[in-house]
């Protein structure tokens, strides 16, 4: 799940019928929200884990996922690896 879908997700487990009510829970402006929404930026990690929450979505994989994302190269490979890991070991886990 990319950050972009945490954030949809969010939104819509929120019950906000508006963006600007959606940001105001999360202490963002509306227009830092739209620019998020829009694909303009990442969260910052402490906003990242405000919007796992809000989406029921476990924070570690949140975090990974953010800066997965953000990195290139070897950090983002490792990155990414961590989460296969993870979600391997979630599904072993069920």
């Amino acid at each position: 799940m990319t950050t972009l879908e945490l954030l949809l997700l969010a939104y819509q487990r929120s019950g906000h019928k508006s963006w600007r009510k959606f940001a105001a829970t999360l202490g963002i402006s509306q227009t830092h929200a739209q620019a998020l929404r829009h694909g303009r930026g990442k969260p910052s990690d402490e906003l990242c884990l405000e919007i796992a929450q809000m989406a029921g979505i476990d924070p570690y994989t949140a975090l990974l996922q953010l800066n997965a994302e953000r990195s290139e190269g070897k950090a983002r490979r490792l990155y990414e690896k961590a989460l296969r890991e993870r979600s391997g070991a979630s599904i072993a886990a069920e």
